[in-house]
């Protein structure tokens, strides 16, 4: 594996939690980069099904422009808030023919990790050029939207 090497400013309050006895600080964060990467894969895995399509599609809508701080991003009651502020000035329920209240119950119901991957997906998807996300579908197939939101 190809190694490169950077030059890290950590917050002052993170580096007590960077030291694991005789181990170099390099071998700390790789692990811990390593970890964060198994527990998203896995958190992500377990959204599969979980939400419908038009939920799904509501969920990236509502969030079109939000930047979400770290303090929020495990925590599925601002995300839920959000959903319920857009259902009640915008009717994104009956914008995408879903119950805005099942999807909250729904998402009340996740875990920090879960919470915390679907907002990985959801600024993957806006991050996702736009030359690609509003391509047509392929002759026979689905457009970006769609493939995305089937999940």
């Amino acid at each position: 594996m190809k190694k490169q090497q950077f030059t890290i400013r950590f917050d002052g309050d993170l580096l007590p939690d960077m030291t694991d006895g005789d181990k170099s600080m390099s071998d700390v964060i790789n692990r811990s980069l390593r970890h964060l990467k198994i527990i998203r894969s896995y958190a992500l895995n377990s959204l599969k099904g979980m939400f419908t399509k038009d939920e799904w599609l509501a969920i990236v809508d509502c969030l079109n422009g939000t930047v979400v701080a770290d303090e929020f991003r495990f925590r599925s009651f601002s995300l839920i808030a959000s959903l319920e502020d857009a259902d009640l000035y915008e009717g994104l329920g009956a914008r995408y023919s879903i119950d805005i209240k099942k999807l909250c119950n729904k998402l009340d119901k996740l875990s920090p990790a879960q919470v915390d991957a679907m907002y990985c997906r959801i600024e993957a998807f806006w991050n996702t050029p736009d030359n690609i996300r509003n391509a047509p579908a392929p002759e026979g197939g689905e457009d970006f939207m769609t493939r995305w939101a089937n999940f």
